[in-house]
C-alpha cells in the first residue's frame, strides 16, 4: 500500500514537471519544482559570464484612446528601462528577453516559452513577464530591457531591481522605484515619485512636486518648480536651485542645500551634516545626535536645534537684521556680533540675546551638547 502512494506521487510529479525534461536533466526539475511551488524560485550568485545568454526582441503597439497609465513591475535582475517623451498617439514598448543558463541548449528552450504579455484595464496598461510555472534549475537569472515611448499625458508607474531606470522629456505623472542600479529624470512636467535603494539618482528640470526616497546612495538634484519631500537614510544629498517649500527627513545622512526660493522643513537623525546657503524663505531644521548644522545667507526666520552637533550661522550677504536668541546646554556660543552672553546658572551652557540691524527675522539657536557659532563677515 505505501509503494502504491509513492508510486501515485511520483507519477503526479512527472506529468507536472513532465516527463522528458525529467529524463533530460534529472534532479534539476526536482529541487526547483518545490521551491516554484513555494514562490521561492532559486536566485543566482555566481558569474555570469560562466553563463550561457540567449535573448530575443519584440514590440508592442498600442493606440492611447484607452490608456491613462502604464504599469509595469519588472523584478528580475539585469534589466534596463528607458522612458521617452513621445509626440504621438500611441504608446510603443521596445522589449529584449533575456535568459541565463548553464548551457546554450538550455537558454534556447526556456527562452522559446518566455512571453511578454499586455493588458489594457480600467485605462491602466499593465506589462507582464510569463514564465514557464517551473524555472528549472539550471536557469540562473532572466532579464528585461525596455525601451518605451510615451506620448503626453499618459502617467508610469515603473518597478526595476537591478539595472538603470532613465526617463526624460516626459509630459505626466511618474512613479518609478529602482534597486541595485542607476536612475535619471529629466526634463519632466508633472508630480514624480521616486524610490531608490542602492540606486544613484540624478533628477533635473521637473515642474511639478517631487518626492524622493533613497537609502545608502547619493542624489543630484536641480531646477524643481515644485514642492521638494525628500527621505533619506545613509547617502549624500545635493540640492540646487529650487522654486518651492522643502520638507527633509534623514538619518545619517549628508545634505547640501543651495538657492532655495522656499521655507525649509527637516529632521537629521543621528549623525549627520545639514548645509543650507541662499535661501529666501523660512528655515526650522532639528538634528539629533552627531548633527552639525551650517546656514548661510537665510533671508528669512531661523530656527535650528541639535542635540549633540555644533550649529553654525553665517548672517552675511542681506542687509535685513534679526532678533537672536541661542542657547547651549553644555557648549560655547562664540561671536564677534554685539550680543549680550551669560552663563546658565548652575550649568555648563551659556545664553546669547540680541538685535541686529532692525530685527526683522527671528534667529532662535538651541544646541545641547554642542556649540553656537554666529558670524556676520
Amino acid at each position: 500500500m505505501r509503494f502504491n502512494k509513492i508510486f501515485v506521487i511520483v507519477v503526479l510529479i512527472l506529468a507536472l514537471v513532465g516527463i522528458q525534461d525529467f529524463v533530460v536533466n534529472g534532479e534539476d526539475v526536482i529541487t526547483p519544482f518545490f521551491n516554484n511551488l513555494n514562490g521561492d524560485p532559486q536566485a543566482w550568485h555566481g558569474d555570469y559570464t560562466n553563463l550561457a545568454k540567449k535573448s530575443k526582441s519584440g514590440k508592442i503597439i498600442k493606440p492611447v484612446d484607452d490608456i491613462k497609465r502604464l504599469h509595469i513591475i519588472n523584478p528580475q535582475g539585469d534589466g534596463d528601462i528607458e522612458i521617452k517623451g513621445a509626440d504621438q498617439n500611441k504608446v510603443t514598448v521596445e522589449y529584449t528577453l533575456s535568459v541565463f543558463a548553464e548551457k546554450e541548449t538550455q537558454a534556447i528552450s526556456y527562452l522559446d516559452e518566455l512571453t511578454l504579455q499586455d493588458k489594457i484595464s480600467g485605462g491602466t496598461l499593465t506589462l507582464v513577464l510569463k514564465e514557464p510555472k517551473i524555472r528549472n534549475e539550471y536557469i540562473r537569472d532572466l532579464g528585461i530591457n525596455y525601451t518605451i515611448y510615451l506620448p503626453d499625458g499618459i502617467s508610469a508607474e515603473i518597478v526595476n531591481n537591478g539595472g538603470s531606470l532613465i526617463a526624460a522629456n516626459i509630459k505626466g505623472d511618474l512613479d518609478l522605484n529602482n534597486s541595485n542600479g542607476f536612475m535619471s529624470i529629466r526634463d519632466v512636467i508633472g508630480i514624480v515619485d521616486v524610490e531608490t535603494r542602492a540606486s544613484e539618482l540624478e533628477l533635473f528640470k521637473i515642474k511639478g512636486n517631487v518626492n524622493i526616497s533613497t537609502f545608502q546612495r547619493d542624489a543630484f538634484i536641480s531646477e524643481i518648480e515644485g514642492d521638494l519631500n525628500i527621505n533619506s537614510s545613509d547617502g549624500y544629498i545635493d540640492v540646487d536651485n529650487v522654486i518651492g517649500d522643502l520638507t527633509i527627513s534623514s538619518n545619517s545622512s549628508r545634505l547640501e542645500l543651495r538657492n532655495i526660493e522656499g521655507s525649509i522643513e527637516a529632521n537629521q537623525e543621528y549623525s549627520g551634516e545639514f548645509r543650507a546657503k541662499n535661501v529666501v524663505g523660512s528655515i526650522n531644521v532639528k538634528g539629533s545626535n552627531n548633527a552639525d548644522l551650517e546656514l548661510a545667507e537665510i533671508k528669512g526666520d531661523i530656527m535650528a536645534q541639535t542635540q549633540s552637533g555644533d550649529v553654525r550661522v553665517e548672517l552675511s550677504g542681506w542687509n535685513e537684521g534679526y532678533e537672536i536668541s541661542a542657547e547651549t546646554q553644555f557648549g560655547k556660543i562664540r561671536t564677534r556680533l554685539p550680543l549680550e552672553i551669560e552663563e546658565v546658572p548652575n550649568e555648563q551652557g551659556h545664553i546669547a540675546r540680541g538685535l541686529l540691524g532692525n530685527g526683522e527675522f527671528k534667529l532662535n539657536l538651541e544646541a545641547d551638547r554642542g556649540n553656537i557659532i554666529i558670524r556676520n563677515d
